[in-house]
């Protein structure tokens, strides 16, 4: 009897084609009684066909896996079993997620708890909703007529964790992390006409001089401004430069007290105040007015067009400048553009000034994109390419307050006349069309608040926002008109507003 069954089971297991096995089995099934049945479907449900391949996988796969994804996606699919939580904990799959969207390794000190953090901040980022959000309550002179233009000058500023605006005579500054406060001002009480903050220096300019002060040990320092005219500051490090709209530009070192000034001879792309005291620029070595003025050139005649990067350090009573390091905008350019237009610099980025390259598919603007080039300090040259979301824009960007670029390719921006405060989290290019330049791609973009909900901000849609600068931890938007309100936001969830802010909102 066994060996009749032997060579049964035999005889199916040589059918070889499909078809057959199938008519074989058909044929089996339907000889079965119910019982038979019911034990055959009971042996079938506990067999498990579902298997977890991501799992399984070689810890280098799953670092390949996982760096095509968002930072949101990560910590979703966290969430999917203790299995995946685990794997998905892995510091060589967080370090890997954290360089594919920074561009950059974390610090070597970086504790795992920290980066988990870091990166939960940025899946807030990514998902638009930030942890809580508190105002700042501003006092104006009731003296004058008609309050200050926020819109082109500086009165609130942010960098990495510190705030500063001015009230009434004072400029005050905040720690948003401790919640400690300063107060500063200018001799004989002059108006600030802008100010600027960082991590270690504060500058406020009046009508005729530069006052540095060093937040910490408020240490202050000052030296009369060469020009009449407007100013852009940048500060960084024990740095201070200012350029001036001729192309003078002044570098001056807080520790030395010593001031330098040289004039920037071609149309500047790029102008990068470095932590040691160095200055970089991307400038177009032409003097055509086109260049200059923002009047439309046609590709492919400007598109191969030479650019060049060159760093200046401060040597004795001027600056010693390395060699230029050339490059054409055409290797970042798809086929499809038939014209660019080159915009007015603005503080796109802490420390940085930026000009905003327009680049159009043809008269109809079909398709529109902005190529901005930064510099870093290890002197990578960092190229940022970002679809123009609002149709109704028209022209180069001339305004500061309405995008701004952080150090974790963040973009905060702000549509005019379209009520829309946006995130777009930048995804890194590795490969990259020149050695020695990152490539970024801005395509995630996320609207606050991303549920259609009420506003997030009181009164938004009512007034203009005139500052809108951010990081991965906090972000600072102030409106204008009248009272001209700010506030700010935080992505951390242990923060809490301490000092001068007052909690309005906890998302």
């Amino acid at each position: 009897m066994e060996t009749n069954i032997a060579q049964e089971i035999g005889q199916f297991k040589s059918l070889s084609h499909p078809l057959s096995r199938r008519k074989a089995l058909d044929e089996i099934v339907e000889s079965l009684t119910t019982n038979e049945l019911r034990e055959v479907r009971d042996r079938i449900f506990a067999v498990k066909f579902q298997r977890d391949v991501f799992g399984q996988l070689p810890v280098e796969l799953r670092c390949l896996v996982a760096s095509h994804l968002d930072v949101k996606d990560i910590f979703n699919l966290r969430r999917v079993s203790r299995l995946w939580k685990e794997v998905l904990s892995v510091p060589v799959l967080l370090t890997t997620v954290f360089k594919n969207r920074l561009g950059k390794w974390p610090a070597p000190d970086s504790s795992i708890a920290g980066l988990k953090s870091s990166l939960k901040m940025r899946g807030r980022i990514e998902n638009g909703r930030p942890a809580a959000l508190a105002y700042l309550p501003v006092q104006y002179r009731t003296d004058r007529m008609v309050i200050p233009d926020i819109s082109s000058t500086s009165r609130v500023v942010y960098c990495k964790g510190m705030l500063a605006f001015t009230e009434l005579d004072y400029i005050k500054v905040l720690n948003l992390r401790t919640g400690a406060e300063k107060s500063f001002t200018t001799e004989n009480r002059e108006e600030s006409m802008s100010i600027e903050i960082s991590a270690r220096l504060f500058v406020a300019i009046t009508r005729s001089d530069c006052y540095i002060w060093n937040i910490e040990t408020d240490e202050q320092k000052s030296f009369p401004l060469p020009l009449v005219g407007s100013y852009q500051t940048l500060v960084n490090g024990n740095s201070v430069m200012l350029r001036h709209t001729s192309g003078e530009v002044v570098h001056f070192c807080f520790t030395s007290g010593m001031t330098r000034t040289i004039h920037l001879e071609h149309p500047v792309l790029n102008l990068s105040l470095h932590e040691n005291g160095d200055f970089s620029t991307i400038d177009i070595p032409t003097d055509v007015e086109e260049f200059r003025h923002g009047y439309p050139l046609r590709a492919p005649e400007w598109t191969t067009h030479p650019l060049q990067a060159k760093r200046f350090s401060p040597d004795g009573d001027g600056f010693r400048s390395s060699s230029a390091r050339p490059f054409t905008i055409s290797a970042f350019l798809p086929s499809w553009v038939r014209e660019l237009q080159i915009g007015n610099l603005s503080m796109i980025k802490s420390g940085q000034l930026c000009c905003d390259i327009l680049l159009e598919e043809d008269e109809y603007l079909r398709q529109r994109f902005i190529l901005r080039f930064t510099r870093e300090d290890d002197d990578t040259i960092a190229a940022y390419w970002t679809p123009v979301k609002d149709t109704n824009w028209r022209g180069p960007r001339v305004n500061t307050a309405h995008e701004f670029i952080t150090d974790q390719n963040i973009m905060y921006s702000y549509s005019p006349g379209a009520d829309r405060l946006t995130l777009a989290s930048g995804r890194f290019k590795v490969s990259s069309p020149l050695p020695g330049i990152a490539f970024y791609h801005f395509d995630n973009y996320q609207t606050l608040p991303d549920d259609g909900s009420e506003p997030m901000i009181p009164y938004f849609h009512h007034n203009e926002v005139s500052q809108w600068r951010g990081d991965d931890e906090f972000f600072v938007l102030q409106l204008s008109g009248l009272p001209g309100d700010t506030y700010v936001g935080s992505f951390n969830e242990d923060w809490k507003p301490a000092g001068l802010l007052t909690e309005r909102v906890c998302v």
